[in-house]
């Protein structure tokens, strides 16, 4: 009778909480912890004033707790510059700290949720397995399925158990996930990963959800920026980041993608009447009509006219595969080095061509 009474309230709750201003405080997955929490608390005779203080309480706790993350804390044991490059360093994969955290993020993602399932009483063990899902994901990442999943009565947990005995990458675990997962919280799995000081972040791969490789702040900030501004070329520069910066990277279609996005953004405004110019032609052009970006003190031994066709020329001279046919001597594919220079100025470039920084003599 209490459990019945219980559900019928905190079905009102929920109801009061997305037309007042308790809304505010409930988001995700909270939103039933919150609304459980409401519903034991008028069971037990509180009034809705002293929920919504009840609430605003936890919200502005988590509120400090969070400014408090946000500061940069050590362990008094590392105090040298060494110590402390070595703790704040990137690792690859999953750091083992926050393995127990991931798991519980991929759970999530592969559970569906029944309809009489109640965060507060039933926790993740409340969840079932989405079975399309895991055979799905089974197939995208050779993984074998057993048919007892299917059958044991707490599949969901059988089947990370099997993911995790399996030779599968956990990164390539949580990429598709993000990718076609409805459960998937892009979020939570984001902050963890940045907590657990992992090389990896969520980012988008050809339009969906996917994981990236951290690059330092200012070079993302710098990278988005001439994203946005760049037009056709900056979504080029997008897909060039992505095919570079991806679970499975592609230093050659980065490579070809950054010197295309340059193409796109540099040649109307050098030879305009020409479509069909390429990047070593808009090159021909800076150096004979003496392009540059405008700079009131310059070096002499580096005006801002060579830098720019510096800058143009290892761009497009680097990109030694354009014309490989695969003949004795030749260089190859490009590395992912050389893509990672090769979409750095390309980052560079848009921007100063965007901007209109980039003027004639």
């Amino acid at each position: 009778m209490l459990g019945a009474s219980l559900r019928l309230r905190r079905a009102a709750c929920v109801e009061l909480a997305r037309q007042s201003s308790v809304s505010r405080f409930l988001s995700g997955r909270r939103a039933a912890l919150s609304a459980s929490l409401i519903g034991l608390l008028i069971v037990a005779g509180k009034s809705l004033s002293v929920v919504l203080a009840t609430i605003a309480s936890a919200r502005h706790s988590s509120g400090r707790r969070r400014r408090m993350a946000d500061a940069v804390w050590r362990p008094l044991s590392v105090q040298t510059e060494e110590q402390v490059a070595e703790y704040d360093a990137l690792h690859e994969g999953v750091p083992e700290w926050i393995d127990r955290q991931f798991w519980n993020w991929v759970c999530s993602a592969l559970g569906n949720v029944p309809e009489d399932w109640n965060y507060f009483f039933d926790g993740k063990r409340g969840l079932e397995l989405n079975c399309p899902l895991m055979e799905e994901m089974g197939v995208a990442l050779r993984l074998s399925v057993p048919d007892e999943i299917y059958t044991s009565s707490d599949s969901l947990w059988v089947a990370i158990e099997n993911i995790q005995c399996a030779s599968v990458d956990p990164i390539d675990v949580a990429d598709y996930l993000l990718a076609h997962s409805t459960h998937a919280h892009e979020e939570e799995i984001d902050e963890l990963l940045q907590r657990g000081n992992s090389k990896w972040k969520v980012g988008e791969r050809n339009g969906f959800k996917g994981l990236e490789r951290r690059v330092p702040e200012g070079v993302q900030v710098a990278a988005d920026h001439a994203m946005q501004e760049g037009g056709r070329s900056g979504r080029r520069l997008a897909h060039a980041w992505e095919l570079l910066y991806g679970v499975r990277p592609d230093p050659t279609g980065a490579y070809a993608e950054a010197v295309k996005a340059v193409e796109g953004v540099a040649c109307p405004l050098l030879c305009p009447d020409d479509r069909g110019a390429t990047l070593g032609k808009a090159i021909n052009i800076v150096r004979t009509q003496h392009w540059h970006v405008p700079m009131s003190k310059q070096d002499d031994r580096a005006p801002t006219e060579d830098v720019l066709e510096g800058m143009m020329r290892v761009l497009w001279h680097g990109q030694h595969d354009r014309h490989d046919d695969g003949e004795p001597g030749a260089p190859g594919k490009v590395s992912l080095e050389e893509a990672t220079v090769a979409v750095g100025l390309a980052v560079t470039l848009i921007h100063w061509f965007a901007a209109g920084l980039v003027v004639r003599a």
